[in-house]
């Protein structure tokens, strides 16, 4: 009852308060990204993914990958909500990685972040990835799924195929690409992998593609911590232009993992039994997304001090689906040769002639409300030949803070033991 009491004042509290009163606070926190992503200490710690210590240093770079990815698709949704899986593309990139060499092979490491490791070091974490994240229990479902889908005019080089099945555990199938069965058997596989999310990932299918790789990320987690149906109500959402709406938030007071400096304000929401969690980052300024997407890096998440404190949470309702380009971004983050003709995959296919990549596209769809989020993410790499013909309990509750989602802020959701990021969107209020 006297959380409830508190819970009533604060947010009568919260109609009277603006983030005017952080207008003016200097910049100082976050420091400029460098042009490359960088590497930074890790301190290697044991983990249910059974990464070595080798391993456990390159999930962080794999997260600077992902921001750098969202950082340049967001460049066309910057008054937008949107949501991608960094780590759906990673897998797809990983499976074209063991299809290539050469320079092909040099830009996909290197843009991921997995810059001196060979194609057998790159198979082998993609392995421990796959096995660690998945999960099936009561208030966390995490699946992925791999597919090697090959046009039945042509047929999969036996290491290749091996090498997929092994590490990456695709499902592999050889189709009639001028049918519209093997259409139907893509998106067909789309729809069951997402559980329905993503219903299809190709509108045609021409049966000059010589193959499709696939990846699914499926997610649904409980809150740790349900909110409270019959406390959601409408707050005013601030948008960066001046303009407002009145959006319907979740809203509970709890004690959670809180993080402030002087340019924003993060906390971290788990679900289930807390091997996931969604972490939400708000700027302090209503206008203050930009500035803050500039400048943050994995390295600054992983160095956040975040401390339990009880607080009063405002979270907004939404739901965001997205659909992206991959080829410009990747060219853009160094991915290059892989969409031109001097593309290298050699290691792929059984035909004389040489494959670039034809098309990459992903559609991510995620939401949460008061029980918790569900999301999933399709992507897709289309293959044709070269034109040339070549811990909640136990802490003590500590002074009160507010979090109150009430202008465009950005969130991900990772897994607890590496930090690896799943899931990441920014929601401004559309």
């Amino acid at each position: 009852m006297k959380q409830m009491i508190i819970m009533v004042a604060m947010l009568a509290m919260l109609g009277a308060c603006s983030n005017e009163e952080t207008a003016n606070v200097e910049e100082q926190i976050i420091v400029n990204e460098p042009e490359q992503p960088k590497g930074f200490e890790v301190t290697y710690q044991e983990n249910v993914f059974a990464l070595d210590e080798t391993e456990y240093t390159k999930v962080p770079r794999l997260n600077e990958f992902a921001l750098s990815l969202f950082r340049e698709q967001r460049k066309a949704n910057v008054q937008n909500s949107m949501v991608l899986s960094p780590l759906s593309v990673a897998f797809v990139l990983g499976m074209l990685n063991e299809g290539s060499e050469g320079q092909t092979g040099k830009e996909i490491v290197n843009t991921l972040g997995l810059d001196g490791m060979d194609h057998e070091h790159v198979n082998g974490l993609f392995k421990k990835m796959i096995d660690g994240l998945q999960k099936d229990t009561s208030g966390i479902v995490a699946a992925l799924a791999n597919n090697v889908t090959v046009n039945n005019k042509y047929s999969l080089k036996k290491d290749y195929s091996r090498t997929v099945n092994d590490n990456y555990k695709a499902l592999a199938l050889s189709l009639d690409f001028s049918s519209p069965q093997a259409l139907q058997t893509i998106n067909s596989w789309c729809s069951e992998q997402t559980h329905g999310l993503i219903p299809s990932i190709v509108d045609d299918l021409s049966p000059d593609v010589v193959m499709c790789l696939l990846n699914a990320i499926y997610f649904k987690g409980l809150w740790s911590h349900a909110f409270d149906e019959a406390n959601s109500r409408p707050v005013t959402f601030f948008y960066p232009n001046g303009d407002e709406a009145e959006l319907k938030t979740a809203n509970q007071l709890e004690n959670v993992e809180y993080f402030e400096s002087e340019e924003l304000k993060a906390i971290r929401l788990p679900f289930g039994d807390s091997s996931y969690a969604m972490t939400l980052l708000l700027p302090m300024k209503n206008n203050g997304l930009e500035s803050m997407m500039k400048k943050i890096t994995a390295e600054m998440i992983y160095k956040m001090q975040f401390t339990n404190y009880q607080v009063l949470i405002n979270l907004p309702i939404f739901q965001t689906q997205t659909t992206t380009n991959l080829k410009p971004v990747l060219n853009k983050l160094g991915i290059v040769t892989a969409f031109g003709d001097n593309a290298q995959f050699t290691r792929m296919a059984d035909i004389p002639q040489s494959l670039y990549v034809s098309k990459m596209e992903q559609k991510a769809r995620l939401g949460i409300d008061e029980k918790g989020c569900e999301g999933a993410a399709v992507t897709i790499a289309e293959l044709i030949i070269t034109s040339d013909g070549e811990d909640k309990g136990g802490n003590t509750v500590q002074p009160q803070r507010i979090f109150t989602a009430n202008h465009p802020f950005v969130y991900m959701i990772t897994e607890k033991t590496t930090g690896a990021i799943l899931f990441l969107g920014q929601f401004c209020g559309n």
